[in-house]
């Protein structure tokens, strides 16, 4: 399992195909504003440090009363995308615009509204193979809109014509290092899990609760590439495999709900959600949510339409 008791992943993606435009109003989706990453240490699987603020569209998901959390990807200025088992229902908030957990100024905080399933919660969605998910994709609504900023706007969505030909991804999150990584593993000199929200990590005078910081406070990405057989059981329809066939690269605990990206001309699209491993250990491919195939149903709840991409 991949989510939520620690920290989160997110995955960015390369890959071939063509120019389509964002299906909402904004003209800036899946803009980084940070050209090139710069080469930092090694931390989570096979994967680095990444630059500030260079995935903005990046959400991390705090929970009132538990001691996890998850990733999303911010779509509109009032919706993420994450995991459908990332509800651990109980009261949430969403953190945007943060790079390290543990210096949280200039991040924005707002409660979660609702999680909003494709499949009603609890419906038997698992196969035999309790590693493979289905239907593990959830639109939350935020409490109020955001607004955008260089540290703050959504990734790109959109219909590809020929999906067979992206191969390539990156993932990015909050999660373990590495499949025995401890809970308080890389917390740069902090030596608790539960702190003060007003006076250490989320400065908003309205956070009524103490959080739970994730084992890796900051960021870190890694590229991955598409596997056709080292998940089990992969609904190939609504799921994608992605990882490493000759080095650990994946995800981690943690990591449930990010992004799985492609980048084209400049620009982050998002292909898959972080789901669960493809096996017992992380490093040995992680099975995504195939965005894809949901597109119709975001349409519906979010209500724009996402234009079609010709690859």
């Amino acid at each position: 399992m991949r989510i939520y008791y620690t920290a989160f992943l997110f995955v960015g993606v390369t890959g071939l195909f063509g120019r389509f435009n964002f299906f909402s109003k904004s003209k800036d989706c899946g803009q980084s504003p940070v050209d090139k990453a710069n080469d930092y240490e090694i931390r989570i699987i096979g994967g680095k440090e990444v630059t500030p603020h260079q995935y903005p569209w990046m959400v991390l998901f705090h929970y009132v009363g538990v001691n996890g959390h998850c990733g999303g990807s911010l779509i509109h200025p009032r919706y993420v995308l994450t995991a459908a088992h990332c509800d651990q229902e109980v009261p949430a908030y969403a953190q945007l615009g943060v790079h390290n957990v543990a210096n949280a100024s200039n991040t924005e905080l707002i409660q979660v509204k609702r999680f909003i399933h494709y499949r009603k919660k609890n419906q038997a969605d698992r196969p035999p193979n309790p590693y493979v998910r289905r239907n593990d994709i959830a639109l939350v609504e935020l409490d109020r809109p955001v607004k955008f900023n260089d540290r703050i706007h959504p990734i790109c969505l959109g219909a590809f014509q020929n999906e067979t030909k992206i191969r390539n991804f990156t993932v990015a999150g909050w999660g373990h290092t590495s499949e025995d990584a401890s809970y308080f593993s890389g917390l740069g000199g902090i030596d608790t899990a539960e702190l003060n929200a007003h006076d250490r990590i989320l400065p908003q005078p309205f956070y009524p609760v103490p959080i739970f910081i994730p084992v890796s406070p900051v960021l870190r990405h890694v590229d991955v590439a598409l596997l056709n057989d080292a998940c089990g059981n992969l609904n190939r329809t609504k799921q994608i495999c992605a990882g490493s066939e000759k080095e650990e690269k994946d995800g981690c605990q943690g990591d449930s709900g990010g992004p799985l990206m492609m980048k084209f001309d400049q620009r982050y699209y998002i292909a898959g959600i972080t789901s669960t491993n493809g096996g017992e250990k992380c490093g040995k491919g992680g099975i995504y949510t195939r965005v894809s195939f949901y597109l119709t149903w975001i349409e519906k709840i979010v209500k724009v339409k996402p234009n079609k991409v010709k690859n």
